[in-house]
């Protein structure tokens, strides 16, 4: 029954993105037909959006003077739901496309050694298939699996270029890709298997050495980004509220003595700046600040934009905890009201 639902929900998917979905679905390892999967995934968002909308009634009930301030309009527990679901949706799909990611790094780092172990196996005299599946050993991670699957798949024609084939398909990894049709050319122009393979894994194996490099350099700007972003921003966000919360006390307390009609001299000073708006001010800096900075190091770490996902959460709590203490240990250490 849940599959039902779920197919049906599935259907909701537009035909033209079924084929970049079901890619999609295959390049994170994920072995499921796309109508139940992206059932599923609607079915989440939807119950959500669901709970969102029980917790808002909840609100009107319990704290109507809550709901009182937040909402606007009629439309507006509408408005929520729409965004939890969007989000929601937002946030899976980001998820696919991480887990796409680490599948291809890790097939990546074991890629030289699973072609070292086929030229290999080819020199020792067995044939090209099976020595494509002697190398699909379990300690390669994702290259084992997928390799197995595509020679049982290429089992039919006994085409080691086919096997390779299949292998690309289900890894997002450009070398792989790329090897995959450099691999069928070079057969074509009457290369030399063993050789081809142990070529390539030489010059994979020199690439990604360059990566890991270039990543252990980049990793002083990584620290530098973060200890700028979460660390001493928030830290002076709370000096600043400390001293400008204890400048508007003092303003207060002068207007307090200008209204003394005894007093010579009139104090009255204005001061149009809410603490609440520069409250708000500080946690919306948090906010962006922590989206730029998870941007920042996911593009120097990874080179891709889809990790920041992995590290926003983490710069907004620590932005947010360092505020936090800071503005309370300032306002111990000044003396500050």
């Amino acid at each position: 029954m849940i599959s039902s639902l779920y197919r049906t929900l599935g259907r909701m998917v537009p035909e033209s993105r079924r084929d970049k979905q079901e890619e999609l679905l295959r390049f994170a390892g994920i072995r499921k037909p796309v109508d139940l999967w992206a059932g599923s995934a609607i079915f989440l968002a939807l119950l959500f959006a669901l709970l969102a909308g029980v917790t808002f009634v909840g609100l009107t009930n319990y704290a109507p003077d809550i709901v009182a301030e937040l909402c606007c309009n009629k439309f507006f527990p509408y408005i929520v739901g729409v965004v939890v679901l969007s989000f929601v949706l937002f946030a899976i799909n980001i998820h696919i496309r991480v887990l796409i990611s680490i599948r291809a790094e890790r097939a990546e780092e074991a890629f030289p050694d699973f072609l070292y172990n086929v030229a290999t196996n080819l020199k020792g005299g067995m044939t090209p298939l099976q020595a494509f599946f002697a190398s699909a050993k379990p300690q390669f991670p994702v290259i084992g699996e997928e390799a197995r699957r595509a020679y049982q798949t290429s089992l039919a024609s006994g085409s080691l270029s086919e096997a390779f084939d299949e292998l690309a398909k289900s890894i997002a990894s450009p070398y792989i890709q790329n090897f995959a049709v450099f691999f069928k050319r070079a057969i074509m122009s009457g290369g030399k298997t063993a050789e081809l393979i142990e070529n390539y894994a030489d010059h994979l194996r020199d690439i990604l050495s360059l990566k890991r490099d270039l990543k252990q350099k980049t990793n002083n700007y990584v620290a530098f980004i973060f200890l700028t972003s979460a660390l001493i921003m928030p830290f002076l966000f709370a000096l600043a509220y400390n001293y400008i919360s204890s400048a508007m006390h003092l303003a207060a307390s002068l207007g307090e003595i200008g209204q003394i009609e005894e007093l010579p001299i009139s104090f009255k000073p204005k001061i149009s700046l809410k603490i609440s708006d520069f409250y708000i001010m500080i946690y919306t800096y948090i906010f962006i600040a922590g989206i730029i900075t998870s941007i920042l190091m996911s593009l120097l770490r990874k080179g891709k934009t889809i990790y920041a996902s992995k590290y926003v959460l983490f710069i907004w709590l620590t932005s947010i905890l360092v505020f936090y203490l800071s503005q309370i240990s300032l306002k111990a250490f000044l003396m500050l009201s």
